[in-house]
């Protein structure tokens, strides 16, 4: 025999697999499918096949597709970094045909086989006698090559063969699970480290330019009442971009503490109404600069809750100024409130551009910008969401936006648990 056989070498039928056998094959099965590391999944399959064929020892090869060749991903009782660099070419080796053909080779006498590829029994000193191979196949496409080496006592069966191929095909599902839960892990910490960096960024950002924010703008303070009038025009616009700076490094700042879970303080009961009338009172010039029209729509009865009076504010004014940011000239803005059995509700309405469902969501993440970064006409870091988001979820509350879609305007809707006791 110089090939080895692909078929039966008898017109029998195989001997069926008791139900020992099968039970076991299904304990193998789960096994299989639980574990999601390749360095304890590899070892377990060409152990398990050893095991179950009683032979002496098993191989597993995989495709690689860059190189065109088969490569050893586990050996029995072989030095695994050492097998993993000897390619198997798919030309002049039993492997190789097994996959190429996509078939079951079994070889009785592999010193006779005219396509046994000798040199990897040559580097890791192991004498191949018998061979049985199976192809490991996803959607009936080879991936890789499942051998059994050297049965005891005897030649393969067509059992073995049965086994061995309900074993290949156990294992080219649970490596392809594995492979994909490691590059969904590999994913996870490349974002993970990301984030890190990130925080990172915004923590040594927020401190480094804090100092000399501080100084120029004292500086600016002193220019400014020592100017002549010719320049105060331009030293008023430096103190305003400065003060634009300065918000922007309070918001990294407060992005960086609410990541590292900052807690509430100075909780106490707090009427929703006097809030918003504190709020609404804050952006009432900033309103009618753009031509806004602000309501604000509150009922006679108190509106009690718990939390903290800065915190909450804030919450509202990050709601109140996307409003302003993204409602044109003429528009309307309206700022109201009011109580739902344990709930108090707080709306910002808008009728400026509104959103598309897709985005709903999305304006809440860290960063996230509506607009394309290279044509956006409205400023901002996109952490004004995510901050009233944070802290109102601090509060027990939810926080979500809603709208008809482009064109319609956008509600922001708050919701906080009520205080039915403020004494």
């Amino acid at each position: 025999m110089d090939r080895g056989a692909r078929m039966p070498s008898t017109d029998a039928l195989p001997t069926p697999l008791s139900p020992l056998a099968y039970e076991r094959l299904l304990a193998i099965s789960v096994r299989l499918n639980a574990t999601r590391d390749m360095d304890d999944l590899l070892p377990f399959i060409i152990d398990t096949a050893a095991d179950v064929l009683d032979c002496e020892a098993a191989s597993l090869l995989l495709y690689d597709e860059e190189a065109g060749q088969l490569r050893f991903a586990a050996a029995t009782g072989a030095d695994l970094e050492a097998i993993r660099r000897i390619p198997v070419p798919l030309d002049g080796s039993l492997a190789g045909r097994i996959f190429t053909d996509n078939e079951v080779v079994r070889v009785d006498d592999v010193a006779a086989a005219d396509d046994h590829y000798e040199e990897v029994g040559r580097q890791v000193g192991f004498q191949t006698r018998s061979l049985l191979g199976v192809p490991m196949c996803l959607d009936g496409r080879p991936t890789g090559v499942l051998e059994a080496l050297n049965k005891r006592g005897g030649s393969f069966s067509e059992s073995d063969v049965e086994v061995l191929s309900i074993l290949a095909a156990h294992a080219a599902i649970a490596i392809r699970n594995a492979r994909q839960m490691q590059l969904v892990q590999e994913a996870y910490d490349r974002l993970q480290a990301f984030d890190r960096f990130r925080a990172s960024f915004l923590s040594i950002a927020a401190h480094e330019l804090r100092t000399p924010l501080t100084v120029m703008l004292g500086s600016l303070g002193l220019l400014q009442e020592e100017a002549p009038p010719t320049l105060q025009a331009f030293v008023e616009d430096a103190m305003a971009a400065g003060a634009r700076m300065k918000e922007v490094l309070e918001t990294m700042a407060q992005m960086e503490l609410l990541n590292g879970g900052v807690v509430l303080h100075e909780a106490a009961p707090i009427d929703v109404r006097a809030l918003l009338r504190t709020v609404r009172e804050a952006f009432a010039a900033e309103a009618a600069a753009g031509g806004l029209t602000l309501r604000l729509l509150l009922p006679a009865d108190p509106l009690w809750i718990r939390g903290d009076a800065e915190q909450l504010r804030q919450v509202v004014s990050n709601l109140l100024k996307n409003a302003i940011q993204f409602t044109p000239e003429s528009g309307t803005i309206t700022l109201r409130a009011g109580q739902d059995e344990a709930r108090v509700h707080i709306a910002v309405q808008d009728t400026g551009i509104g959103l598309p469902g897709a985005v709903l969501d999305r304006i809440f993440d860290e960063f996230y910008q509506v607009e394309d970064y290279l044509t956006r006409t409205h400023g901002g870091l996109g952490l004004g969401l995510t901050i009233a988001r944070k802290l109102a979820e601090l509060h027990g509350g939810r926080l979500w936006a809603a709208s008809d879609g482009p064109g319609c305007g956008t509600t922001l809707h708050l919701v906080l648990p009520a205080l039915a006791d403020p004494a």
